[in-house]
């Protein structure tokens, strides 16, 4: 009994000296983590398995970039979807991720060979599919020093593989003048944008994503027209119903038709913030011919101490990614269709220093 006081005061101990010695990454964007317990078959290193994963999520707290799932959550999501912690599997991990509001998910295992014992790990990104792995190994009296390096490792691998586990959803601080940049040279056309939502099986009456995808197209100085025709409507119904199986009808005073759907959902809370996670489609069409154009989607998730907050920034978020990705390409397909339309321009919004999104200036009102 003693000896094993001796070694939990030492577990600790090592904890202590850890958070105290390392320096932290605070400046980096806030990254969710779920760090599983360790597989372990041999049922004598179990307890150390359960010790040394402890360890490991203490250590990574200690980092003010990441938010790390909790065991609760983990534990309850395991027994809801019948797994066992061996039943984590790389081609589960993204379903797992996304229920728990994760972007990366670190499995591990723990085993013995002759005297030695062995900790693998792997860090997977759960909206790319990659994983990285890396080991530690040493004496059984050696858990914490073993902990305190993989711990290490991991935010290494966080650190250095940060584009290849987690989608680039943050755009660049000046994704105007890039947007602006890629679409410059040529006729802008006018655009009907038409992106229904849900929040929590909720219809939405201010959607946050097309709030988003409007804004950014007039700070590039296309014209957004709100006016439809009974005829557009009638189809925009249809492709909501069944699921957009036909072309739009001929359109005269629209050059580009934006439409998709978007839907959020609680992911999961830790303490008092609140993950929420959102899923945005998007097609364009040329409204001439009816021709798709291109087609896009993207999964996001965002945090804050309001549910409602966090979905409509998870929205916000995914529908200014697809703006960064889709318009240019959608506005070049459609020059190359019309190389001689000229389409009534706005001009571009003035941008100043202290702009804001049109979702994010909506939510920050009483």
């Amino acid at each position: 009994m003693k000896h094993r006081t001796l070694r939990q005061a030492g577990f600790w101990g090592a904890i202590l000296l850890f958070c105290l010695g390392r320096m932290v990454f605070a400046q980096e964007p806030s990254l969710t983590v779920a760090v599983f317990d360790f597989q372990c078959k041999d049922r004598n290193l179990q307890e150390q398995g359960e010790l040394m994963a402890e360890l490991v999520r203490v250590n990574l707290s200690m980092d003010e970039s990441l938010r790390l799932v909790t065991r609760e959550e983990m534990d309850k999501l395991i027994q809801e979807m019948n797994l066992g912690i061996s039943g984590m599997t790389d081609d589960a991990a993204p379903k797992v991720g996304h229920l728990l509001g994760a972007q990366v998910l670190v499995l591990s295992r723990l085993f013995q060979v002759k005297d030695q014992i062995y900790a693998t790990v792997k860090v997977i990104g759960v909206e790319t599919g990659r994983a990285f792995s890396d080991m530690a190994k040493g004496k059984a009296e050696a858990a914490e020093e073993m902990s305190q390096a993989l711990a290490e490792k991991i935010l290494e691998r966080l650190t250095k593989n940060s584009k290849d586990l987690v989608a680039q959803v943050h755009l660049p601080k000046d994704q105007l003048s890039e947007l602006k940049k890629k679409v410059a040279n040529g006729a802008l056309p006018r655009v009907l944008v038409y992106i229904p939502e849900e929040i929590i099986g909720e219809a939405v009456p201010d959607p946050a994503a097309q709030t988003e995808m409007e804004y950014l197209l007039l700070k590039l100085g296309c014209e957004v027209v709100k006016n439809r025709s009974k005829a557009l409507d009638k189809w925009i119904d249809d492709y909501h119903r069944e699921g957009g199986k036909t072309a739009p009808p001929p359109q005269e005073d629209l050059d580009l038709i934006l439409i998709g759907e978007a839907f959020s959902e609680f992911a999961s809370r830790q303490g008092d913030l609140i993950t929420c996670r959102a899923r945005l489609e998007l097609e364009a069409f040329d409204a001439a011919t009816g021709k798709i154009l291109t087609a896009n989607r993207r999964t996001q998730s965002a945090h804050d101490l309001a549910q409602q907050v966090a979905a409509k920034t998870a929205l916000q978020e995914a529908a200014a990614q697809l703006a960064y990705e889709m318009l240019p390409e959608a506005i070049a397909a459609w020059r190359s269709q019309h190389p001689d339309a000229k389409p009534a321009q706005t001009e571009p919004a003035e941008e100043t220093a202290d702009a804001e999104p049109v979702a994010q200036a909506a939510e920050a009102k009483p």
